[in-house]
């Protein structure tokens, strides 16, 4: 719960600091890089979660994934640049998408079926209670203190987590057997991802999307009394 709660309060947050965080570092060209870039990564890496955890272990692989979390948000706290922001975001997002997506890979582990709903209701709780009040402490914490804060806070977080995770979830072969990792259709998976964030990230600023109000097309299927365009 510690893990999910910090990777998905570190979403909500940053994106409302963001533009003091943009201002301070000089980018405001580039506003959205580090958004997109944490997008990219944790959508992949939540893809691929799943079949890590069985191949190489769910301890291992949620070992890893809160550690890169941890140092990435240490390094985003130094970032001199926007681009080396982003940069930073990138492997920020690859431990956060794998610690949100293994909590429900431990619950459906390690607990029967029947177990598993309070469970898995509690952890669907964090997103809730980190949409509420990440947009606050964003908000606060970089008009108050400073836009640091907001990556730092998370390393203590994640060292309690790391602590309770490789006490209490199961190693390689506890608890499943391992499984052959699908590279090919990984690889195919996650580059089709990729193509669709790309796509909706960058639509109305690397290239436009959709039909502009003065096209020909435009006007043609706006009906009189409501199409803005005349002719």
């Amino acid at each position: 719960m510690l893990a999910l709660f910090i990777a998905a309060l570190d979403s909500t947050v940053v994106a409302t600091a963001l533009p003091t965080i943009s201002a301070a570092l000089g980018g405001a060209e580039h506003y959205a890089w580090p958004l997109t870039a944490y997008l990219a990564s944790s959508t992949v890496s939540t893809l691929l979660c799943g079949g890590l955890a069985f191949h190489f272990g769910l301890k291992r692989t949620y070992a890893f994934g809160l550690t890169l979390f941890a140092i990435a948000s240490s390094l985003c706290a130094a970032a001199p640049t926007i681009e080396t922001l982003a940069a930073l975001r990138l492997l920020q997002g690859i431990g956060g998408g794998l610690l949100e997506a293994g909590v429900f890979i431990a619950a459906a582990v390690m607990l029967p079926p029947r177990d598993r709903g309070p469970y898995l209701g509690a952890a669907s709780v964090m997103y809730g209670v980190a949409s509420v009040i990440g947009p606050v402490i964003g908000g606060a914490v970089a008009q108050g203190l400073s836009w640091h804060v907001i990556f730092v806070v998370n390393i203590p977080i994640a060292i309690v987590a790391f602590a309770l995770s490789s006490r209490s979830l199961p190693g390689r072969g506890d608890g499943h057997r391992s499984a052959q990792f699908d590279v090919a259709g990984s690889t195919l998976a996650s580059l089709s991802v990729l193509s669709l964030v790309a796509l909706f990230s960058l639509a109305g600023g690397a290239f436009p999307l959709g039909i502009s109000p003065g096209s020909r097309s435009y006007s043609a299927i706006c009906y009189p009394r409501v199409c803005p365009v005349q002719g």
